[in-house]
């Protein structure tokens, strides 16, 4: 059976908002779980040593 639901975040980071000035469309986001792990990955440093050569850019907006 299918989900009929989505989910939303609603931004209040300044990163994104300027991102999406920026851009001029809309984002989308997912979790990263890589393969063989259980948990999201959420450190920056981590994520750029497992995966950085294939992305773009990592940006580390963690407040503080």
């Amino acid at each position: 059976m299918k989900r009929k639901t989505i989910g939303l975040r609603i931004l209040i980071s300044k990163i994104d908002l300027a991102l999406l000035d920026v851009l001029g469309l809309p984002l989308i986001t997912t979790t990263l779980i890589l393969p063989g792990d259980d948990v999201a990955q959420s450190d920056p440093n981590e994520i750029n040593d497992k995966i950085g050569h294939q992305l773009d850019a990592i940006i580390d907006g963690q407040r503080n």
